[in-house]
């Protein structure tokens, strides 16, 4: 493990140098071991944020470490657990499969083989489409306005679409909805939604827009104060399963060469640079973001300022 350990080490010094972002680094047998490692990894300062979870000593590691810091092991799973008389992952590790099966599920079987050394959850080295993509967001403030309602659900499909194209994907279903605040007994509730079918799959920005504000239409009634919205794109598929329309009369060649124009040039000069009109460019909707990070690298009014007096 020298050469593990060794080599651990390079990686975390490189993203601490490269980013400045410190990071922990936990290795063992399979995923869930390797998560057990890093927690030790990150708690435990002795080990300088490396640490390798080795055969030998898995016996003595899980029989201190909680169940409620295993991986997968969520707030309600670790009180079923404790409940059974389970506290420590080496417990669990020792507890029955059938049991694990019938009395949680599949995953939670799939937990204790990984404690054991049998590798269930693999690694993914690249990303997997979405089958569903959704944007949606809550206001800072109430929104009544129309225009204003429409510009923030004309953005949320903007992003569905960009988030098609970078995945090379296309949606043959949206689904965008509007509703007020629930928690507001002093305003009167509504909640509207509505399903889009596309006559042909799409991720074109424009087509995605122009379906959906006329749904927007449908369903937006005046008088009342809208605390979200948001829009949802699924049925997604890939290129090749694309089924053309002998009635369609789009121009998608076009609109193709377009949208790839445009998503160069927001790429290169910075988001929404070129942007569609109905999305606008006055946002009331957008969040209160209290607690947002400074962009000390990308805006000029958040460069740090240091006082040298």
């Amino acid at each position: 493990y020298k050469n593990i350990d060794s080599l651990c080490a390079f990686i975390r010094e490189k993203i601490l140098k490269c980013t400045g972002i410190p990071v922990s680094i936990g290795v063992g047998r399979t995923k869930t071991l390797s998560k057990v490692a890093n927690h030790i990894a990150k708690k435990n300062k002795m080990h300088k944020g490396v640490f390798i979870l080795k055969e030998n000593e898995e016996e003595k590691i899980l029989t201190k470490f909680s169940i409620e810091n295993i991986w997968g092991v969520g707030e309600k799973l670790s009180i079923f657990f404790k409940k059974k008389h389970i506290t420590t992952a080496k417990q669990l590790r020792d507890s029955n499969l059938k049991w694990a099966r019938l009395s949680i599920n599949i995953v939670g079987e799939k937990i204790i083989k990984e404690l054991r050394g049998e590798k269930c959850f693999l690694i993914q080295c690249s990303n997997v489409a979405k089958k569903t993509i959704c944007t949606s967001r809550t206001f800072g403030e109430m929104v009544t306005d129309f225009e204003d309602l429409s510009s923030s659900v004309a953005m949320y499909a903007t992003r569905c679409a960009e988030k098609l194209r970078l995945q090379n994907s296309y949606a043959r279903f949206a689904h965008i909805f509007i509703q007020t605040n629930p928690f507001r007994n002093d305003s009167k509730q509504y909640f509207k939604s509505q399903i889009i079918k596309f006559d042909v799959a799409t991720n074109d920005t424009s087509e995605i827009l122009n379906h959906v504000l006329k749904s927007l239409k449908n369903i937006y009634k005046s008088g009342y104060q809208y605390k979200k919205a948001g829009v949802v794109v699924s049925g997604i598929i890939k290129a090749d399963g694309v089924q053309e329309n002998l009635f369609d009369n789009i121009n998608r060649l076009k609109n193709k060469n377009i949208i790839k124009t445009v998503d160069r040039i927001n790429s290169k000069m910075g988001q929404d640079m070129v942007r569609y009109v109905s999305v606008g460019y006055f946002k009331k909707w957008k969040l209160k973001q209290q607690k947002l990070s400074p962009c000390y690298t990308t805006r000029w009014s958040d460069i740090l300022r240091i006082n040298l007096k």
